[in-house]
């Protein structure tokens, strides 16, 4: 599963597991990776994320270049399971962990649930990044994905603030509580004020 579609799905979770949404808004994608050891402790690498994000003259945000390898079967039918542990920034006393934890459940079920309304977006900016099941092992290579999002008509509304969501993959096939895989990332979401 590509950390294109994860984000997507955290997206959709968090709006659908709670009625305390704010309204249209910007999202802005501040940081992007595998999982932090200090965060979530030892984890596998079935997923390596390898990039980076540079502002370019003439973008006004940054856009994100990289690889993605997914290994060791990670993206067939059974194999792993989702957890997303989302964290709430708050200026005073830091992260707020546990804000949401999600049991998203099969990876490959997830996929076939919630990827469908994003389909077109996903095939018109980032053709070739696999939308389902199996996703074969590989390298995924990904240029300039923008950092910046505007409101997305399928998706009205969102929390406002900073974000901290890790999604941690854990093996169906092996007894081990180890996570076989961890994708991080850090999002903003802000006010889109609509006038007239």
């Amino acid at each position: 599963m590509t950390p294109v579609i994860v984000m997507l799905l955290v997206c959709a979770m968090l709006v659908s597991c709670s009625n305390n949404v704010a309204g249209p808004y910007y999202m802005d994608i501040l940081q992007f990776g595998n999982c932090l050891s200090e965060e979530v402790g030892d984890v596998g690498d079935d997923i390596v994320v390898n990039g980076s994000a540079r502002h370019y003259r003439g973008f006004k945000h940054f856009l994100f270049s990289g690889d993605i390898t997914v290994k060791n079967g990670l993206g067939t039918q059974g194999a792993s399971a989702l957890t997303s542990y989302i964290a709430k920034w708050d200026p005073v006393s830091g992260w707020k962990e546990n804000f949401v934890v999600l049991r998203i459940g099969e990876s490959c079920r997830a996929v076939e649930t919630y990827v469908p309304p994003f389909k077109d977006l996903i095939w018109k900016y980032y053709p070739g990044v696999p939308i389902r099941c199996p996703i074969s092992d590989g390298t995924y290579s990904v240029y300039n994905i923008s950092s910046h999002y505007d409101t997305f008509t399928f998706f009205p509304a969102a929390f406002y603030g900073r974000f901290r969501c890790n999604t941690l993959w854990r093996s169906l096939k092996t007894h081990s509580k180890k996570p076989i895989a961890c994708v991080r990332w850090i999002v903003e979401t802000t006010e889109k004020v609509v006038t007239g």
